[in-house]
């Protein structure tokens, strides 16, 4: 809609609308936003590196990727394992 205004922006916007699906998360919710938050607070490390800072341990198979290179479910998936291990 850059035609709307005088001068026309030079940038182009959008607008997302985010739906929640029905799938429920199983496990320690506010444990796992912790990691989450955690997981991406931490520049260039591991998600292996993230679980240790809270007693957890990982061995998985993407121990050694970061956080922006998973998506929302293998997320998940490292977080439940890695209760599910427990302390080193």
């Amino acid at each position: 809609a850059r035609q709307l205004f005088w001068p026309a922006p030079r940038v182009d916007s959008s607008l997302v609308r985010v739906t929640f699906g029905a799938a429920k998360f199983e496990g320690d919710w506010k444990g796992y936003r912790q990691f989450v938050k955690l997981a991406f607070s931490q520049r260039r490390k591991t998600l292996s590196a993230g679980l240790k800072k809270l007693g957890l341990w990982y061995a998985g198979e993407h121990a050694k990727k970061r956080p922006e290179d998973l998506s929302p479910e293998e997320l998940e998936t490292v977080w439940l394992e890695a209760v599910r291990n427990g302390r080193p």
